[in-house]
């Protein structure tokens, strides 16, 4: 069996979320994937997936959460998905002088949008989401585009492949297996009581 790459890994369980989705209006939650070292040796790999989920409610605190989290778990390798509304210009003149959001913008269209970062470069990959009247959305035909640029991509550069930051992130806090372990048995506990 061959094994997926982290950016085809991603794809294929944002397409299989759809399976999952029951409402017209269901959404992607914004996640960040990390491939990075693993401490536990007995798995024959080198490498390992690590899995956050994304508070996005402040965009700046965000990106510095990203880079952290990168940083700290010593990632060699990002997926960022989140999903975008992206709006269409005859022109960069237009699109630089486009003063609403495009969520905001007529013809807008939206998007699940795959980030990719690596040591060597970067690729972006979009599906489009197409919404349904009375049925969950599905995705459309896979885009790919190299020439990115933003905040985002910019915070997954910032992490990978940096030395271990000091300090706490802003908006969460990165647990190991045992502490996770440790958390779930008491919370059992706590419910048998």
């Amino acid at each position: 069996m061959e094994s997926l790459s982290l950016l085809d890994f991603v794809e294929e369980g944002a397409r299989k979320v759809v399976d999952t989705m029951t409402s017209p209006d269901a959404d992607w939650a914004p996640m960040l994937f990390a491939l990075a070292p693993t401490e536990q040796q007995d798995t024959g790999r080198d490498l390992g997936v690590v899995i956050i989920p994304l508070l996005m409610e402040d965009k700046e605190a965000s990106l510095k959460d990203v880079s952290w989290a990168l940083a700290e778990v010593k990632a060699v390798e990002a997926v960022m998905l989140s999903s975008s509304w992206l709006a269409k210009y005859d022109s960069p003149e237009k699109a630089a002088q486009a003063w609403l959001p495009p969520s905001m913008t007529e013809g807008r269209q939206e998007f699940v949008v795959l980030t990719h970062v690596t040591l060597d470069g970067h690729l972006l990959r979009m599906m489009p989401i197409e919404r349904h009247k009375d049925a969950p959305p599905t995705l459309g035909e896979t885009v790919e585009c190299d020439q990115i640029d933003g905040r985002f991509l910019k915070a997954l550069s910032d992490g990978i492949g940096k030395p271990r930051p000091v300090g706490p992130p802003s908006l969460f806090v990165v647990r190991d297996q045992d502490t996770l372990d440790q958390e779930d048995d008491e919370c059992a506990r706590k419910s048998k009581s």
